[in-house]
């Protein structure tokens, strides 16, 4: 026993392939067993079984960090279907080639809507290369549960009154994350940080729904059904331009990209008229560099 711990301790590779040869010899040795019937001996041969065997080696894992930013993601899981993914760029780990296959709205009817994420092992053999992959779906969308939670105001522990009769209730939380001005109101040393209602100034209630729909989601809420009227394109431009206002007051960077990028096209489209408007509501307005 001290010397199989003598060799244990120095030599613990040698003793591991020692192991391993004489489990498989068992495994694969076929027995042949005598059975006595009516007086007679007679041999009995038992077909061989097909068996295998592996060995985990911890010394064989190989460990790997591969970092694969998908800039714009909501944006993109708008222009990739069901079924549709993109790809990160070639990595290697342990000897093998690797890529990340993301499919933003799934990979299958099956996990439709739900994000998914597979990781590719690129093979090479006579016939060319091939690839085998495994992966995860994230059934659990984050961004669905805070829409979910903003719809049905559960937990919410602050109510922001717009207007005269547009309560919104929502929840502290959430809105300090997502604005310094929130944030600021929210915090413990403000004189207002116990209060459960607040007074929401300077922001029509459509627009105030949009933003906040936007805080939670990072992504506005779908437009009413166009027609592609003058009317329609008439009411999606005003609503860029009030949100553009709105971002400013709550610190909402992103969004005012959007918006910013969201007038640049309608002036593009709809020429001087919709330049002369939009050039009055940014003037002074340092930020609003994508105009």
């Amino acid at each position: 026993m001290e010397e199989y711990r003598e060799l244990k301790t120095s030599c613990p590779a040698l003793l591991s392939n020692v192991l391993e040869d004489v489990i498989t010899k068992q495994l694969l040795h076929v027995q042949r067993s005598p059975s006595p019937s009516s007086g007679i001996t007679a041999t009995k041969t038992t077909m061989p079984t097909q068996t295998s065997a592996s060995v985990y080696r911890p010394s064989e894992v190989w460990r790997g960090r591969h970092q694969f930013t998908v800039l714009g993601h909501s944006d993109v899981r708008k222009t990739h279907g069901n079924g549709e993914f993109i790809r990160s760029g070639a990595f290697k780990v342990g000897g093998y080639e690797w890529q990340i296959l993301c499919y933003p709205s799934g990979y299958d009817d099956e996990h439709n809507g739900h994000e998914t994420v597979l990781l590719q092992l690129q093979l090479a053999s006579s016939g060319g290369k091939f690839s085998w992959t495994s992966g995860a779906t994230y059934e659990g969308d984050f961004t669905r549960f805070l829409r979910v939670l903003l719809d049905s105001g559960q937990c919410a522990d602050v109510t922001l009154a717009v207007e005269r009769s547009c309560p919104f209730d929502a929840h502290r939380l959430v809105l300090a994350m997502r604005s310094p001005v929130f944030r600021a109101k929210f915090s413990w040393d403000s004189r207002d940080s116990s209060l459960e209602w607040f007074r929401v100034h300077d922001v029509s209630a459509p627009v105030f729904r949009a933003m906040l729909h936007f805080i939670y989601t990072d992504e506005l809420p779908p437009a009413d059904e166009e027609d592609g009227s003058k009317e329609a394109a008439a009411a999606s431009m005003s609503m860029a331009q009030d949100l553009l206002v709105a971002t400013d007051l709550y610190g909402q960077d992103r969004l005012r990209l959007m918006c910013e990028r969201m007038l640049w096209e309608r002036v593009r489209t709809d020429g001087i008229g919709s330049a002369i408007s939009t050039l009055s509501l940014v003037n002074g307005r340092d930020n609003c560099r994508e105009l």
